[in-house]
């Protein structure tokens, strides 16, 4: 990737506190440190990402949030709480990012590799848009977006639609301007739930932290796959719990209007 490091890649940790299932979840601890700080000090690692904030909302709700990132330092952007693109974009503004990673604040496992692999495909195959979960392949929680801050502006000025505006990978698959890849890992793993989404989650996530804080290995991807393999009760506790539910009932409601 020549001249990568020349071009501004921002990462955006995207956080709020009013999760519905688990409500202050950016700032809960998890083996002593906040799941923002692991996300932030796994982010750092990236050999490309040159900014890494945190995209939260201007709701008085996240006024705690914002507080905390004060005070520890952690440079953030505040914008509209349903318009995702809305803050994706203004957060790609303030930070003048040529190029933004989207990651979510519920992945404080998120492998840096992974990452970096997105973004060389990206700059390689000349994309718009990269994402690795459309079709999944990786575990859940290994999620993250690539775009280009032309991508940001043709969706933020290009739609008024809500849905599009709070899930802008389904404006995207419909663009024909925007060039869109999906980044494959070598087999399906996705069944494998990293995301901290219940109660349960916390157990499971905090289980695998304290095994490699205790051996000393590095806790990437194939690490985890290899702990997976032989230790699967400890990930049987939140394995079948529903995720992404709001994602996906949207978008059978999508469906259901265009079939009226």
């Amino acid at each position: 990737m020549t001249g990568l490091k020349d071009i501004k890649i921002v990462a955006a940790i995207q956080a709020r506190m009013n999760s519905k299932r688990l409500p202050g979840k950016p700032l809960m601890k998890i083996c002593a440190k906040s799941m923002l700080e692991h996300i932030l000090e796994r982010l750092l690692k990236s050999r490309f990402i040159g900014t890494v904030c945190v995209a939260t909302s201007d709701n008085p709700r996240d006024d705690e949030l914002a507080r905390y990132l004060e005070s520890k330092e952690i440079p953030y952007f505040r914008g509209p709480e349903e318009d995702i693109v809305g803050r994706l974009y203004g957060t790609a503004e303030k930070f003048n990012a040529e190029t933004l990673v989207r990651v979510w604040g519920d992945c404080p496992l998120i492998d840096v590799s992974v990452i970096d692999k997105m973004l060389d495909e990206y700059f390689k195959k000349q994309a718009d848009y990269a994402t690795n979960s459309s079709p999944s392949s990786y575990p859940f929680g290994m999620n993250a977006e690539v775009y280009g801050f032309k991508a940001l502006e043709e969706i933020f000025y290009g739609t008024k639609d809500s849905f599009y505006r709070e899930f802008p990978i389904e404006y995207i698959k419909n663009s024909k301007k925007l060039k869109m890849i999906n980044v494959l890992y070598e087999k399906d793993i996705s069944d494998i739930k990293l995301t901290v989404d219940y109660p349960q989650d916390v157990e499971v996530i905090s289980k695998i932290i304290n095994h490699f804080l205790s051996t000393g290995e590095n806790l990437n991807l194939d690490n985890i796959i290899k702990f997976y393999k032989k230790n699967r009760e400890i990930f049987r506790a939140a394995g079948d719990l529903p995720r992404n539910v709001e994602y996906k009932e949207n978008l059978r409601l999508r469906s259901d209007e265009k079939n009226l």
